[in-house]
């Protein structure tokens, strides 16, 4: 989407977020405002603590230009991995 004009209003953002299996995969968080506020995304169910996790968050957005980044966080460890 890397230069496309959107309209103002709801954008729905996803992706997927990966987990190694070595600590469960909590969150995934987005920011569209320079790193200033994360917004906790829903993730998808998982029936295992390895492989993929879909996520996706709907966004309200007026009329402008913005950056989209998303990041994950794990169980019992405040690292977190930007995308």
């Amino acid at each position: 989407m890397a230069g496309q004009s959107l309209h103002s209003g709801t954008l729905e953002v996803a992706g997927c977020a990966w987990n190694d299996g070595a600590a469960l995969l909590e969150r995934a968080d987005v920011r569209t405002d320079g790193g200033l506020t994360w917004l906790e995304a829903d993730l998808d169910q998982s029936s295992s603590s390895f492989g993929w996790r879909r996520w996706r968050l709907e966004l309200q957005l007026s009329q402008g230009e913005y950056t989209i980044l998303a990041r994950n966080g794990h169980s019992g460890s405040d690292t977190t991995h930007d995308c």
